[in-house]
């Protein structure tokens, strides 16, 4: 993919748990492993760029947060 193109990607789903212990699984790089990554180079927070690398490809993928709001789980990932 050329680079002045990105990849952008929404998605929701409901979850029965508190929104907090939702935000948890998703900002721990650690929870979020059980479920959608293999690994993380670190915990998501605003202004921050991680690395995440899923178990299908051999590729790492840069994600940069650039709002959050903790237990409201409104997310803008972009990069």
């Amino acid at each position: 993919m050329p680079d002045n193109h990105k990849l952008e990607i929404s998605c929701s789903l409901k979850i029965q748990k508190p929104a907090h212990e939702v935000f948890e699984a998703i900002v721990d790089p650690i929870k979020m492993s059980n479920y959608f990554i293999a690994k993380s180079t670190g915990r998501l927070e605003p202004g921050k760029t991680v690395t995440w690398q899923f178990p299908e490809f051999d590729l790492q993928f840069p994600v940069r947060v650039h709002e959050m709001e903790p237990d409201n789980l409104h997310f803008l990932f972009l990069e």
